[in-house]
């Protein structure tokens, strides 16, 4: 039976504006009622003293002509002649499910036919609105509309059922402006089997700290909870809150407002921006990529390790095979082409493309510039940059390449080692023991301080460091250790391992390091940031938060402490580092991902993104090896608000680009040795809602 009450809260509609040509707007006239279906027939788990809240709420408030709420606590009489006299169905704390054809509950009023799902399924394609609170999520499991309609995923777990934090991430949104940036409240929490955020404009989310998460997660783990959300969902508006669990979140002022306000903007009586969604597209299944440049025009530059060189034309939609360049096989050594770079002034009179890679024969690993034309890479104008000594072995290449905000291009070079060194191939026994006596240690940690110091800490030699020329091969004279006599000048940073994947901020010039470190289970992947220039990130006397054997930070001049790390606990770990994201173009991500540096794993397949904060670094006392263990900490940088962007299956990411337009290509990588089948180039776009073209384009794909 569907009872009316006649409700209205106290807020007025008129207190709350959003402009915008994305609005919603209801052709209705503003002083029609907004009528409105309160459904909250459960199956299953019951909300009662919730929904009891949820009555009286809509009975106590004083009566106004702005909305005609009716109740319905069963599903008897819900068809499309009912829903057509509605302009929003609200589904507050419902837990329905669908007729189950093999069960004898065919006739409770609890369960929804097809029938009656179709009626849903018509009201929300005339473009009318519906919300969702909080057991709403906790419904139609086996229904992939409903399930896609609340923004993809439904109920798994609510770990937290305690006073919690929010944070609000659009503050001027109608749904959560009250809020202002923070509030707390004490509910209980959904986890849900999709993070809705990549389908939805997502208002508010869970502040982890608030439940005693203080750091993102190194595995694939979830730690990204949104709260309160809005999408377009076939011809309809969606609100969406997670929160609704207790009768006292009901009776709470501030809840109430955002649910009035939920229902105002789906109504289409309150302009709102709805947003739009993340899609992913192949722009390139035929090659095998180990890097990628992407230029001004938003046409990628695709290299493979063993020296194909493809090119997608943006304007075209198509990748061809454009040259191949000799270079050394990698099998079991990591040699061939590493890196690739467009010249900043290519469509400008300077068509070049930058490649790093490694001579055949010689190994000598070799930055060339090379002249594009007539639809191919010229190798005949090959003019050698730079030569960076190697070895005929594994590993450590590094090999990347990163234009400065001035025109100037940066470096990688791994410092050449071997991960499977033992300290027993070049020290006896009892020469390890003298070394742990003489320095007071209860064991040790072998870092390869034989090849390791002579290149990354060595300032002679350019391996292990950053390096930064100009583009035409001579040294920047404002280099940090440029006219020093008895170094190399051409040196930004030192004391890397495995650099394999850096990027620079183009708003101020700091480089963003992805460290691959060592094979020990006690050891770290690290991530750096260069702010200056000159620093030194301690390999091999240290890595991630470890000092090893008896370094101290004093023993390391220059010495800048990592943003981030983490070690072999969740798995294998390979730290490289994509772009700073920062975009106004056609499919720029909304405003959270503004500002935020992106982080990937070659060997976990995670994407993340990050913030980066001024906190506090404390090194690993657990793992020290001294008699006394080391006890240090300094202020620094930290990489804080780590999220989850995507998690790969089939592939692994290696190398990631910010394109013009907003859109974020990926290679994808497949094999080891050999191209696997799955390897392939792709980009993430936001598709936002003010691009109706193209929403229907990307739906129809």
């Amino acid at each position: 039976m569907i009872v009316r009450i006649v409700s209205l809260f106290l807020i007025s509609a008129a207190l709350f504006s959003c402009s915008g040509p994305q609005a919603v707007t209801s052709d209705k006239s503003e002083n029609e009622p907004i009528n409105v279906l309160m459904v909250t027939a459960t199956h299953g788990f019951r909300h009662g003293p919730a929904i009891e809240v949820a009555h009286q709420m809509a009975m106590e408030v004083s009566q106004t002509d702005e909305f005609n709420i009716d109740v319905t606590e069963d599903v008897s009489d819900f068809n499309s002649e009912t829903l057509s006299n509605y302009d929003v169905l609200f589904f507050a704390n419902s837990t329905l499910r669908l007729v189950d054809p093999e069960s004898d509950a065919e006739g409770s009023e609890n369960w929804v036919t097809a029938e009656q799902q179709n009626a849903i399924q018509e009201f929300v394609r005339s473009g009318k609105g519906v919300a969702v609170a909080h057991a709403g999520l906790d419904a139609f499991y086996k229904w992939d509309w409903y399930k896609q309609m609340v923004g993809g995923g439904l109920f798994v777990s609510h770990p937290w059922t305690q006073n919690v934090g929010i944070t609000v991430e659009e503050p001027s949104h109608p749904g959560v402006s009250h809020f202002g940036e923070q509030f707390e409240i004490n509910d209980e929490i959904y986890v849900l089997d999709t993070n809705p955020r990549w389908s939805s404009r997502v208002l508010a989310s869970l502040d982890m700290q608030s439940v005693g998460v203080e750091q993102g997660p190194s595995d694939p783990s979830e730690n990204d909870h949104p709260i309160s959300w809005v999408r377009k969902h076939d011809g309809g508006s969606v609100f969406v809150t997670k929160l609704g669990h207790f009768p006292a979140v009901w009776q709470n002022e501030g809840y109430r407002m955002h649910v009035l306000q939920g229902l105002r903007m789906v109504a289409g009586r309150v302009p709102a921006e709805f947003g739009g969604y993340r899609v992913k597209e192949v722009i390139a299944d035929n090659v095998w990529p180990d890097d990628i440049a992407v230029d001004e025009k938003g046409n990628v530059w695709i290299v493979e390790l063993r020296g194909k060189i493809h090119y997608y034309d943006a304007e075209l939609g198509e990748t061809r095979f454009i040259t191949e360049l000799a270079t050394t096989d990698p099998t079991g050594i990591e040699h061939g082409i590493y890196g690739v770079e467009v010249d900043p002034n290519f469509h400008d009179g300077e068509p070049y493309v930058y490649i790093f890679y490694a001579e055949p024969n010689t190994f000598i690993n070799t930055l060339s510039r090379f002249e594009y034309a007539n639809g191919t890479l010229d190798l005949g104008t090959e003019h050698v940059l730079l030569r960076v000594p190697t070895e005929p072995q594994c590993c450590h290449q590094a090999g990347d390449l990163e234009w400065g905000p001035d025109g100037t291009l940066y470096i990688s070079t791994g410092d050449t080692g071997y991960s499977g060194t033992r300290p027993t191939w070049e020290i006896s026994e009892e020469q390890v023991e003298a070394f742990k006596e003489k320095h007071n240690l209860k064991d040790f940690h072998w870092t390869r301080l034989v090849d390791s110091e002579a290149t990354s800490q060595n300032l002679t030699d350019p391996r292990g460091k950053i390096l930064r020329i100009n583009k035409d091969g001579s040294i920047p004279m404002d280099n940090p250790f440029y006219g020093q006599p008895g170094v190399r000048w051409d040196i930004y940073a030192y004391g890397l391992r495995n650099p394999y994947r850096f990027k620079v901020d183009h708003d101020n010039g700091d480089l963003y390091i992805g460290v691959v470190g060592p094979d020990g289970g006690h050891d770290y992947d690290e991530y750096n940031i260069s702010e200056t220039g000159g620093e030194n990130f301690g390999w091999p006397r240290q890595i991630g938060t470890l000092f090893y054997n008896e370094w101290t930070p004093d023993m390391i001049p220059g010495y800048v402490p990592p943003v981030w790390e983490y070690d072999y606990e969740k798995g294998g770990r390979s730290a490289t580092v994509g772009p700073i994201y920062r975009s106004s173009g056609k499919y720029a991500f909304p405003g959270y991902m503004q500002d935020k540096v992106f982080l990937y794993d070659w060997s976990r397949r995670w994407i993340k993104y990050a913030d980066v904060s001024d906190s506090e670094f404390v090194n690993d006392s657990e793992r020290d090896v001294r008699a006394e263990p080391l006890t240090y900490s300094t202020a620094a940088k930290r990489l804080t608000n780590i999220k989850q962007f995507d998690q790969l299956t089939n592939t692994t990411p290696i190398s990631m680009e910010l394109g013009p337009d907003g859109s974020l290509y990926v290679a994808e990588f497949d094999g080891f040795w050999n191209a696997g089948p799955n390897a392939r180039v792709t980009r993430y776009r936001w598709i936002a809602e003010d691009n109706p073209d193209e929403m229907e384009k990307t739906e129809m794909e």
